[in-house]
């Protein structure tokens, strides 16, 4: 009923609601940040992307700097991109937010309402009724996969803000303003793929408004003009190559680095476990689309596939069907998992915003919005309600603090050279005391299962043992230290010195059957469980020996400590 009031005010195009809609969409999204703001720090686990990306912004204003999480061990240097802007954002935000890392979440949050805003008014200016415009945007805001993005620091957000800016204007754009609008349209475009490579799967929409010509031709709607598209296109195409050299100056030294680090990146993103063929028939492989499927369940975005599904079978835009098409098909060239799957939820939404164009089925319609309301009511219990009564009690930033004093306490501040290996958890505090913080670039492949992998994280060993024997300390995850990496790291010089163990937190490990819970019901919300144990080695013997006794030694290590004398 709610829904046919809405409807009613849209079709008026008169009323409260409508011509305020602007404002309810703004106090909507300020309700919804403040409770994402809230629950912003439970996350314990430092994710991978969001220190990469923060470091990547550190290389963009120290580009002459010999260390980074991101480093090739073969080649000895740091990886570099061209889609500098995201990081820079992440980096800047990070020495704004503090030395925990909330900084870069806050920004990608703030990215995400960005995002919904564009997406409300491209939605609006696609005459998808208001009702259905406010629920859609609503329901990408706080889908949970999108929620998870944000929270974990990447700047996917902020592609997603550009790219729906760049369709609003050309959905928008008439004959009046065609050539100045177009120009800003194909500067957005080419801005988000500044921020991140993953533009790339955004840009078939983006060229889909492109081929748009109804608000040109107003009183020929079903001409299509080749000339016209043509000369759109070159507005466009001109926007963006104005856009991309001005923006490209800053990095213009370094541009022959970057391009052949980031052919590096594509190649080692790309699944090369399979042929050329295979991946053309990847549309065709039921395991892959097993692989999407599986990233919206677990990570509880399910709905809005679902209801894109029913678009489809409703109401075929061929247009828009092949442009999700060939991105689906470019993801799958690529290594399927949760965060790629991220980016068709804008194709999910402008699918499903064909069902709510021009009703001619009443059991449709219910049906459509029915499915509407369910999709809306789950993203707001799972990313709003479970969210934050779930986080009550945990607080990332005491963690932290735990790690800062096990970092100050065994190795203190000064510019040593430390490796991290790949417990980012030690990414801030290593920032804070001014280490010079590594961490390898690896390749990932798939396993049977379809899962991420990689079997050769410290190869080629040579260099690997090269690089150790550089490090002034090495930290090691307790459960990572096998024979092989003890001998490669005795092979470097390096000695053990001390166990680095977390004690454990009250609030998050005090019911175990609560905690299991957190890990299914909402894992990817939660983040998995951080280590607690680490194994230090250093050049020298630091602060081990000397308390070595004045308390028992630690029965923690797998391996017998006789091991460790090398």
């Amino acid at each position: 009923m709610t829904s046919d009031i809405f409807i009613n005010i849209n079709n008026k195009k008169s009323g409260w609601v409508y011509g305020y809609s602007w404002l309810m969409w703004i106090f909507t999204i300020l309700i919804v940040f403040l409770i994402q703001l809230i629950t912003l720090d439970d996350l314990f686990l430092i994710y991978k992307d969001q220190v990469q990306i923060i470091d990547y912004g550190r290389l963009i204003l120290h580009p002459d700097s010999t260390w980074a999480l991101t480093w090739q061990i073969a080649e000895e240097k740091p990886i570099l991109i061209w889609s500098y802007l995201g990081p820079l954002i992440a980096e800047m935000s990070y020495h704004l937010g503090g030395q925990y890392g909330l900084g870069s979440r806050i920004a990608a949050l703030i990215g995400g309402m960005l995002a919904a805003t564009m997406a409300f008014g491209w939605l609006k200016s696609r005459n998808v009724p208001l009702y259905a415009t406010y629920m859609l945007s609503l329901a990408l805001l706080i889908d949970p996969l999108f929620v998870l993005s944000q929270r974990i620091g990447r700047m996917d957000s902020w592609v997603m803000a550009l790219c729906f800016a760049s369709c609003w204007i050309l959905r928008s754009v008439s004959q009046k303003n065609l050539k100045i609008n177009i120009m800003i349209a194909g500067g957005l475009a080419i801005i988000a793929g500044l921020i991140w490579p993953s533009a790339v799967f955004l840009y078939p929409l983006i060229f889909l408004e492109l081929l748009n010509q109804k608000q040109v031709n107003a009183y020929k709607k079903s001409f299509f003009s080749w000339r016209l598209f043509f000369r759109k296109l070159g507005f466009f195409s001109l926007g963006a190559f104005i856009v991309g050299v001005v923006l490209l100056i800053p990095i213009w030294e370094s541009l022959v680095t970057i391009f052949r680090d980031m052919f590096t990146m594509i190649t080692r993103n790309i699944n090369s476990t399979e042929g050329s063929s295979t991946k053309l028939l990847a549309l065709f492989d039921y395991q892959v689309w097993l692989k999407l499927i599986k990233a919206y369940i677990k990570t509880l975005s399910i709905f809005f596939p679902i209801l894109a599904i029913l678009a489809v079978f409703s109401k075929r835009e061929k247009g828009l069907l092949i442009a999700t098409l060939l991105t689906i098909a470019t993801i799958f060239a690529t290594l399927v998992y949760e965060l790629r799957a991220l980016y068709l939820l804008p194709y999910f939404m402008v699918l499903s915003s064909g069902l709510y164009l021009n009703f001619k089925n009443i059991l449709l319609k219910r049906l459509s919005n029915f499915g509407l309301f369910v999709l809306v009511m789950w993203a707001v219990a799972v990313s709003l309600i479970f969210k934050t009564v779930m986080a009550n009690g945990s607080d990332s930033a005491s963690h932290q603090e735990r790690i800062f004093e096990i970092a100050n306490s065994s190795i203190g501040p000064g510019e040593y050279k430390v490796f991290l290996g790949f417990n980012y958890e030690f990414y801030f505090a290593g920032r804070s005391l001014d280490w010079q913080l590594y961490s390898p670039y690896v390749k990932y492949e798939y396993d049977a299962e379809g899962n991420w992998i990689s079997e050769n994280k410290y190869a080629p060993e040579d260099k690997f043992v090269e690089l150790l024997s550089k490090m002034d300390y090495a930290i090691f995850a307790e459960n990572e230290v096998d024979n092989d990496l003890v001998k490669q790291i005795g092979n470097s010089g390096l000695v053990y010195s001390d166990d680095l163990v977390m004690k454990k937190d009250n609030n998050q490990f005090q019911n175990a059957t609560i905690n299991r819970n957190k890990e299914i019901i909402l894992h990817y919300l939660m983040g998995d469980k951080t280590n607690n144990s680490f194994i230090l080695f250093s050049r020298k013997p630091t602060n081990y020996e000397k308390k070595l006794n004045s308390k028992p030694e630690p029965a923690i290590s797998k391996i017998s400590r006789d091991q460790f004398n090398f």
